[in-house]
């Protein structure tokens, strides 16, 4: 069943929400949280089938949409979102790696057959490492840390139960520009901001949840009620911060994006159906394909 199928079938049957369990529980909240103008929520949904919400979602009813240009955004993020030492490669917007995550953008194909992740992920670990399982003495997980890249609100936290306890995804929107919201997916949340609130740029916000864990961020443009399009968080980033990502070795803002016309002209298809969460289909043989994923067309390796 897909995302939108499903929620076709709430809409014709809202009772369905009156006591809802399991994956249920996130559907009814997404579906309640576009009643009132809020961010397309399925990228959510795939992210974790079952969760609490710990805080409101972001209020959208009062914005101004023509407010930022996505294709121009200011450069307001003037913090890193996470601790930048430990990590060798940063995936790129619109990879094959992952799984899809543009739902809500008007990139988003709803048969499957140009799927995209509209988000970066930060790796610690080698492509080679990962295949193995082999990580050595150093764990992410509870020594990475999560900041807030500008002052905002903390909202839209969600939480989802794993073997090793507790973790959340949650979003902060901009204080400056509150049509900008950051995403942040798999992270300890600190207990004091569990319920919500305002933060500031630089903040810390909390740690990566899982064993060997990669960050993630995902910037997205409120453009409309209930539409949104993603961008890269290295398009909204001060040259302060991106001057740390050049001292690692990035050359330019662009090389950390695959372009729109890019990834369709170079098509990758995905699993529609809503347990699957979108995972992206191997093209030809799966090993070729899963080296491709993990491979300089999808992302950019850091120099040692």
């Amino acid at each position: 069943m897909t995302p939108n199928e499903a929620m076709a079938i709430v809409q014709k049957n809202p009772e369905l929400c009156n006591n809802p369990s399991g994956m249920m529980v996130t559907l009814c909240e997404t579906m309640a949280s576009r009643d009132i103008g809020n961010t397309p929520g399925p990228n959510e949904m795939r992210e974790q089938h079952q969760g609490e919400r710990m805080a409101p979602p972001a209020d959208t009813d009062q914005l101004d949409y023509s407010l930022v240009d996505p294709n121009n955004p200011p450069r307001i993020a003037t913090h890193n979102f996470i601790d930048l030492d430990q990590y060798i490669g940063i995936s790129k917007l619109r990879s094959g790696y992952g799984h899809d995550y543009s739902f809500g953008d008007d990139e988003h194909d709803p048969e499957g057959k140009s799927c995209r992740s509209m988000k970066h992920y930060f790796d610690a670990y080698t492509a080679d490492q990962r295949w193995a399982s082999n990580f050595g003495s150093y764990d992410t997980k509870g020594n990475v840390k999560f900041y807030a890249p500008v002052d905002g609100l903390l909202t839209e936290i969600m939480s989802n139960a794993i073997s090793e306890g507790t973790e959340y995804q949650f979003k902060v929107q901009s204080t400056q520009y509150p049509t900008i919201m950051f995403g942040f997916h798999h992270v300890d949340l600190l207990e004091e901001l569990r319920s919500g609130g305002s933060v500031v740029a630089g903040q810390h916000l909390g740690y990566i949840a899982r064993p060997h864990g990669q960050g993630e961020i995902a910037v997205l443009v409120m453009v409309g009620m209930g539409m949104a399009e993603h961008i890269s968080f290295f398009d909204i980033m001060t040259d302060g911060v991106f001057a740390m990502y050049q001292a690692r070795g990035i050359k330019s803002r662009a090389e950390m994006s695959i372009t729109k016309e890019e990834r369709d002209a170079n098509p990758i298809q995905c699993d529609t159906d809503f347990d699957q969460g979108g995972k992206f289909i191997a093209q030809g043989d799966p090993t070729t394909f899963g080296k491709w994923q993990s491979g300089p067309d999808n992302w950019v390796w850091l120099p040692k």
